[in-house]
């Protein structure tokens, strides 16, 4: 069958790079053929980091993200859309877009709270997710969280996932350093979450040497020995294996209930410990004192960290554990022949080209 994905990015946007493109080779070894159409251009990603808006060039995405859906409607059997079509059009032009077309939608974050702000927000989308929901033919989520949020239609657990092949642990040599290194990986927009913490790290510090490196932001931690790196695909992997623990903060509100955890999941990939706020996705991929600690408060971060910091026979035992439970669980390769037999149910089991 023809798969048409209708991503928010393009490769270079984590969400769309693991929920759809990293999947393509398994679609295509079943005999499928698959095309991406995302919303934003070329780019979008490198200017929302720099904070530039371009709100022009970004209305123009939605009108031809509105002729692509169209000219798919007669070539592709299924449409696969990332959350929605494009955020704050109404429920009645996406669904006169996608007309009686076969399509799935794929959630990874808490996007329903996003139309759920404020009274006039509510009153112009009320209800859209799960309007949008009821006439497809599978809703994916990458949180059981969504289970009690999305009201309509078929839902179907898919985590977030890393390729396996992208993190070749195994016989890999970390750099010698003298002190470990805490690692938090994420954007300038989630980068927030680690500058509350800042405090925390702070006070460990003076107790337990280490040097806190941040991957895909830049931060200012007075009392913290930092380090900032951009993000790379090349050198994602080595600026994790190279690190000690990797740590998740969040703020503890519905919208990080909605998260998928991904942080964890690379860093358990790399074969290190964490520590993170305990929200739903985060208790579920946690074994809680074998791969890592969940911590509620600012007293149980420092008890963790410093546990953690303390002791490297600890770090090394938990971030073996958690690399197990990551190619067990949570990698694509064990995730791709699934995904691949999800969509070709909903597409009513269509025969492969």
């Amino acid at each position: 069958m023809r798969i048409a994905f209708f991503t928010k990015y393009h490769e270079d946007g984590a969400s769309s790079r693991c929920r759809s493109y990293q999947y393509a080779p398994f679609f295509e070894a079943a005999g499928h053929e698959c095309a991406f159409f995302p919303l934003m251009y070329d780019g979008y990603v490198k200017d929302l980091y720099a904070g530039r808006k371009k709100r022009l060039k970004k209305l123009a995405c939605v009108f031809r993200r509105a002729c692509r859906v169209l000219a798919a409607r007669r070539k592709f059997d299924l449409l696969v859309v990332e959350k929605e079509l494009a955020h704050g059009l109404p429920c009645f032009v996406e669904r006169l877009l996608l007309g009686g077309s076969a399509y799935t939608l794929d959630f990874d974050d808490a996007h329903a709270l996003r139309y759920r702000q404020d009274r006039v927000t509510r009153l112009l989308f009320k209800n859209k997710v799960d309007r949008l929901c009821e006439r497809a033919r599978l809703i994916t989520v990458g949180n059981r969280w969504y289970f009690g949020h999305i009201k309509k239609g078929v839902l179907e657990y898919l985590p977030t996932v890393v390729d396996a092949a992208r993190y070749p642990l195994e016989g890999f040599e970390k750099e010698e350093r003298s002190v470990p290194a805490v690692v938090w990986i994420g954007s300038p927009g989630t980068v927030s979450y680690l500058k509350a913490l800042v405090p925390v790290l702070a006070g460990v510090a003076k107790k337990h040497a280490f040097r806190l490196r941040v991957v895909g932001a830049q931060i200012e931690a007075p009392g913290l020995d930092v380090e900032c790196v951009a993000w790379d695909a090349k050198t994602e992997f080595s600026l994790l294996a190279n690190s000690d623990i990797g740590i998740m903060p969040l703020s503890g509100t519905a919208w990080d209930d909605g998260k998928c955890g991904y942080k964890l999941i690379q860093y358990m990939a790399a074969g290190l410990p964490t520590v993170a706020s305990p929200a739903a996705a985060n208790r579920e991929i946690t074994l809680a004192g074998e791969t890592g600690f969940l911590a509620s408060s600012e007293a149980r971060w420092r008890a963790a960290l410093s546990t953690l910091l303390a002791n490297g026979d600890m770090r090394r035992r938990m971030g073996a554990a958690g690399r197990a439970r990551i190619l067990s669980h949570y990698a694509l390769q064990a995730w791709g022949e699934r995904y691949v037999s999800m969509l070709e149910s909903a597409a009513g089991k269509a025969k492969p080209l």
